[in-house]
């Protein structure tokens, strides 16, 4: 290493080095990055900074990684189901000891679920191999660390094109499917007449169908009314991918499932839920941000609750939604969305998860790619131009059309018949600029008298000063 060179050369007189004094604090004499120096006509002390020569940057060299073998991976997969399995049981007596939930109210849904057959090539460690988020993210377009729902692909992998995955969290939904060929429920929370789906002027449409009450139904996905019962599995359904939360950064391949909606939790089994289960739910639509629109629409009813002493209609709480500005703030507390659950406006919507089939070679795939990782390329990104990079063209930049001024004749009055400039363009009147413009852009000129002749529907203030106050 080089030795270090001092910066202020300049500075630099004859000098003796003194030692610190003694019962002194050492500290003050010694710096780390300093020299004490002593001046012998002066008496004050000074630090000469060192510089320490820059620091290289560390090369990363990419080396060559070693391709596992079949056996050997067989070997590694082995290993590690024991740790997986136990890992699995600790996470699911920590999930069923905080759920808080009533187990009649899932018994009934899952029960209603029709079974499929499940078979598999796969060993008992290859089907318990677990991946990291991290794992999907780098292996495949549009995969995500945190949503719940994604679509992801691999250009000639098993998976080529996009596909929807559910990555949930068990410590929301402790009902997921674990394992290949089980059917499970998914939890979640939503508005239960959704209102500001409907148009305005729907009631006037006669082409939207209609219930028995006059009221017009949605088809669209994740309302609260679109429930079907388990033997109604017929298209159109939506198949996607689950992924099991085993334990925390283990996520495991259950296979391809059917979901649909099935009728949501009621108000008495509301009631039966523990106060844990309820609270639960009631922070996360609070601070979850994918739920700022059933917290807009509880602080609107509220409102007009307030107002209207009674619980809104549809319609009325339809269009004050349409009202209501995207800007506008919505505080909610607590009370105000547990008291939205306890009256239905809010309800705890429910999905049946049907299992359809088990890919082995997807599983492989994820086997492999954390055996052995091959991630995709990274897009190019935008890199900031450095000082010795040619510069950038850019397009030529065209000046602004300047509007010159001009002379115009007073109206005749007994005051004055003198002739007055107009003001200054740094402060135009805005009512003489707008006509200005507009008869330029129809006349094609660049400047144009306007005479106290002309006769216009401005008003009688057109061709007087440009005093616009009232009088």
């Amino acid at each position: 290493m080089p030795a270090p060179r001092l910066i202020s050369q300049q500075r630099l007189q004859p000098f003796v080095l003194l030692p610190a004094p003694q019962n002194s604090n050492r500290s003050k004499y010694a710096p780390a990055l300093g020299v004490l120096i002593k001046r012998e006509e002066e008496d004050d002390v000074v630090f000469l900074k060192i510089v320490k020569p820059p620091r290289k940057k560390a090369r990363i060299e990419h080396m060559a990684h070693d391709v596992d073998t079949l056996d050997e991976v067989q070997v590694k997969l082995e290993s590690t189901a024991l740790d997986l399995s136990l890992r699995a049981h600790s996470f699911d007596k920590k999930v069923k000891k905080n759920q808080g939930i009533d187990e009649e109210t899932i018994r009934d849904r899952i029960v209603s679920i029709p079974l499929s057959s499940f078979t598999t090539s796969l060993s008992q460690a290859e089907q318990m191999h677990t991946v990291s988020r991290s794992l999907i993210c780098k292996h495949y377009r549009g995969g995500h660390a945190q949503w719940t729902y994604f679509e992801m692909s691999r250009p000639g992998g098993v998976i080529p094109t996009p596909t929807e995955i559910l990555c949930a969290n068990r410590t929301m939904n402790p009902y997921i499917p674990t394992n290949p060929g089980n059917n499970g429920l998914m939890l979640d929370s939503d508005v239960a007449e959704p209102v500001e789906q409907l148009d305005v002027d729907a009631d006037d449409d006669e082409s939207k169908p209609k219930d028995l009450d006059g009221d017009i139904t949605t088809t669209k996905r994740g309302t609260a009314s679109d429930t079907s019962t388990g033997d109604d599995f017929n298209p159109p359904l939506r198949e996607l991918v689950v992924m099991s939360h085993v334990s925390p950064s283990h996520w495991r391949y259950i296979g391809h499932y059917h979901t649909v909606k099935v009728k949501p939790f009621s108000k008495a089994e509301w009631a039966r839920q523990s106060d844990k289960f309820k609270n639960k739910w009631v922070k996360e639509i609070i601070k979850h941000g994918g739920s700022e629109s059933m917290r807009r629409q509880v602080w609107q009813r509220k409102q007009l609750q307030e107002r209207l002493q009674r619980d809104p209609s549809k319609e009325e709480l339809r269009k004050a939604l349409g009202l209501l500005s995207s800007k506008r703030k919505t505080n909610i507390s607590f009370d105000d969305m547990m008291q939205a659950y306890n009256d239905g406006f809010l309800v705890i919507t429910v999905r049946a998860l049907r299992f359809v089939k088990y890919l082995d070679n997807f599983q492989r795939e994820l086997i492999r790619f954390d055996v052995n990782p091959d991630p995709l390329p990274r897009p190019p990104k935008n890199r900031k131009r450095r000082s010795g990079d040619p510069p950038q063209r850019s397009s030529p930049k065209q000046e602004p059309k300047v509007f010159t001024g001009v002379k115009r004749k007073r109206s005749k009055s007994s005051d004055s018949e003198d002739y007055e400039s107009e003001p200054d363009n740094s402060q135009p009147s805005p009512r003489r600029s707008q006509r200005r413009v507009k008869q330029e852009t129809q006349h094609g000129v660049d400047e144009i008298n306007v005479s106290s002749d002309e006769s216009d529907d401005d008003g009688p203030d057109a061709n007087s000063d440009f005093d616009y106050t009232d009088n």
